[in-house]
């Protein structure tokens, strides 16, 4: 991972958290980064789509 500041590491966790350990290219790495750089509350409403989609996939 580039070095970057703790508030766009901390945005990246949450994404990565969201993917709950599925398994991520580098690209979709990349990607979920990218993403992480914009402001908190555009970061969270991606998260939760990411779980909602994750649960409705799941049938939970």
């Amino acid at each position: 991972m580039p070095e970057l500041p703790q508030w766009q590491k901390d945005r990246y966790a949450t994404l990565l958290d969201a993917c709950g350990g599925l398994a991520l290219s580098d690209t979709e790495r990349r990607a979920l980064m990218w993403l992480a750089g914009w402001e908190p509350h555009i970061v969270e409403a991606i998260a939760d789509l990411i779980r909602r989609s994750r649960s409705a996939a799941d049938g939970t």
